[in-house]
């Protein structure tokens, strides 16, 4: 069986199947990514990778030193942030944009904002490559948050509330 994703609302989505629709409310929206319209399941859950951005502390990770192969450590930070949340978010959404290459080149400045799990995962990149780095904390844990996963689609929130039709 697989449903298609008949509508899309700010405060609901609704998945139809040959049989009847389900309308998934949420509270609290904070974030949300749609990609395709037709899904195998979909299913709210407490525990997934694109929680970590609620679940963990965040920090700022400043580079004080330069290196000399700033593509390749983007490319390794890059992979390990990319393994802690599976694939579901870019490294992008933690690296600095396209000033990452470059303050590892010029030896200062922001190169990510991250949750601790991926904060760590970059020290030790940087370790390695001998680049030094100094580490701000930005905030604790969220509340915490559900997501609502539906193939490669998602919705982040609060609270969530499912209606059969």
């Amino acid at each position: 069986m697989s449903y298609v994703i008949s509508s899309r609302q700010t405060t609901f989505w609704d998945f139809t199947d040959e049989h009847r629709t389900s309308r998934v409310h949420f509270v609290g929206r904070s974030e949300w990514h749609y990609s395709q319209a037709i899904i195998p399941a979909f299913n709210v859950v407490e525990e997934h990778p694109l929680l970590l951005d609620y679940a963990a502390s965040w920090s700022g990770l400043y580079v004080s030193r330069a290196a000399h192969d700033s593509a390749a450590i983007v490319a390794r930070i890059a992979d390990a942030a990319s393994a802690l949340v599976n694939g579901w978010r870019p490294a992008s959404h933690y690296l600095n944009g396209g000033y990452a290459h470059a303050a590892l080149e010029e030896g200062y400045g922001l190169l990510l904002r991250a949750p601790q799990p991926i904060v760590e995962a970059a020290k030790s990149v940087l370790e390695h490559h001998d680049v030094r780095y100094s580490e701000v904390p930005l905030h604790g844990p969220r509340e915490p948050m559900r997501a609502l996963i539906a193939g490669a689609n998602w919705v982040i929130a609060d609270r969530f509330r499912i209606e059969r039709r």
